[in-house]
């Protein structure tokens, strides 16, 4: 019996990391390229009317397996496999499958059969009462081969997209992207939001408006607990500055301090405030100065009020009004009946004092 195969090893890719279990395949032998256009290979040596060669030697099959591949030849023929059991060398046929006489493209036998030996053997025999001088015999032992290593930080691919670095006046991404931080839109492009490590993310009310509520004014809610909020102004007025709108509406907690009685002076408010109106009466027989200071407590004779005195001829009504805004009194409001317009000289108690403030 001629042999006239061998098996050689199709290329493997080896690599390192991670074993992985992957289909294995073996080219067993390529006698002629049975690719469309191709000759096929004329024997060098014929099998002869009756006779068997072998197509492939003996060969391990590594478990089991699968022999798939493509046979014609210029006679009739029979192509079988055997496989062999343990090391007695000892060889059963497996499979058998005729082929037609034909060497043209297209005709001859496909074939796909499991092993499941330790090893196997492809032979052919001449059906014919001719040689067979030309064939074409292509087979491949497909395994799987638990032994290779892969290294898929190489070979895989993630499908993620590689990561960005986080910018301002972003566009809207037409990709997918991997970033890590958070983003805000701002109606036209996306900004990263800002916070410090300190006070964490801010926020940032919308700017414009006309003051009232439209679409561009910020809008704040407050729980039905906490109904009021604290600005912080380093200067009165100006950090921060916050509107007062008039209103006399019970909720402007305006507040009024006074009596029916007459009075020498009034304080008004003993701790910081703002001082909105002030009226009163002179029922003394002669002119008096109304003064106001910036004071918790009523000052001592001398000290110079904090606005200009008004000068209250007898029987006559006064008032102080102070405009929409008040005055800030940084202390407290304290209103004084003096007998001396330009420092406080105590009078008796001949006014009537009423004042609005908060």
């Amino acid at each position: 019996m001629a042999n006239w195969g061998s098996i050689q090893s199709a290329t493997r890719v080896q690599e390192k990391n991670i074993a992985v279990v992957i289909p294995y395949p073996k080219l067993l032998t390529n006698h002629a390229n049975i690719a469309t256009g191709a000759a096929n290979i004329t024997l060098t040596s014929a099998i002869t009317a009756g006779s068997t060669a072998n197509c492939v030697a003996a060969f391990d099959t590594d478990g089991f397996a699968r022999i798939v591949g493509t046979v014609r030849a210029n006679q009739t023929a029979t192509l079988k496999v055997y496989q062999g059991l343990g090391a007695d060398g000892l060889y059963n046929e497996l499979f058998s499958v005729s082929v037609a006489s034909g060497v043209t493209e297209g005709t001859g036998q496909r074939f796909n059969i499991p092993v499941l030996g330790d090893s196997a053997k492809i032979t052919i025999t001449n059906d014919a009462g001719a040689n067979i001088t030309s064939m074409a015999f292509e087979a491949f032992l497909i395994t799987v081969d638990p032994g290779q290593e892969f290294d898929l930080a190489a070979v895989v691919d993630t499908e993620l997209a590689a990561a960005i670095a986080a910018a301002d006046n972003m566009t809207n991404p037409t990709t997918a992207q991997v970033i890590a931080h958070m983003m805000v839109y701002d109606g036209a492009t996306w900004d990263r939001a800002p916070g410090t490590s300190a006070s964490g993310t801010k926020v940032q009310p919308a700017t414009g408006g006309a003051g009232v509520s439209d679409t561009t004014t910020q809008r704040v809610a407050f729980a039905t607990d906490a109904n009021t909020i604290q600005v912080s102004q380093t200067t009165p007025g100006t950090t921060n500055g916050v509107t007062l709108v008039p209103s006399t509406a019970a909720a402007a907690n305006l507040l009024t301090s006074g009596t029916a009685a007459q009075v020498s002076n009034r304080v008004v408010k003993a701790t910081a405030g703002t001082l909105f109106l002030a009226i009163g009466y002179n029922n003394n027989a002669a002119t008096r100065y109304l003064q106001v200071f910036n004071a918790a407590a009523l000052p001592a004779d001398g000290t110079v009020p904090n606005l200009p005195p008004i000068s209250v001829a007898t029987g006559q009504n006064w008032s102080l009004n102070l405009g929409e805004y008040g005055y800030a009194f940084t202390t407290g409001i304290v209103i004084a009946n003096s007998t001396t317009a330009a420092t406080l000289t105590i009078a008796s108690a001949d006014q009537f004092i009423n004042a609005t403030y908060i």
